[in-house]
């Protein structure tokens, strides 16, 4: 099983981008690479389906899977991270360059 912020599941807390931020940066830290942030990206799908921002993100990082044409290098996942922890406008040209 792959680790998850317990806080997501405490129903008072409303889940916002910037919690995926903080949680990709925490796992490239401790050395995840592509296919485990992949791989963790979709065993949360289900649990974000009614948050569609977070879940077109979440769906975006599962893909690195598919092959290496999809996968993003640990810098761009750490730019990724950056970005969704940022307050950034949904039309930021760095969002449409990476792909969320």
């Amino acid at each position: 099983m792959y680790e998850i912020i317990p806080a997501y599941y405490l129903p008072d807390r409303k889940i916002e981008q910037k919690h995926i931020g903080e949680e990709i940066e925490r796992l490239l830290i401790k050395g995840w690479d592509c296919e485990k942030i992949s791989k963790w990206a979709e065993s949360l799908l289900i649990t974000f389906m009614d948050h569609t921002e977070i879940y077109k993100i979440l769906n975006r990082l599962s893909f690195m899977n598919a092959g290496p044409e999809f996968e993003y290098t640990v810098g761009e996942l750490h730019e990724i991270a950056k970005l969704l922890m940022s307050d950034f406008n949904h039309a930021h040209p760095k969002r449409k360059e990476l792909g969320i």
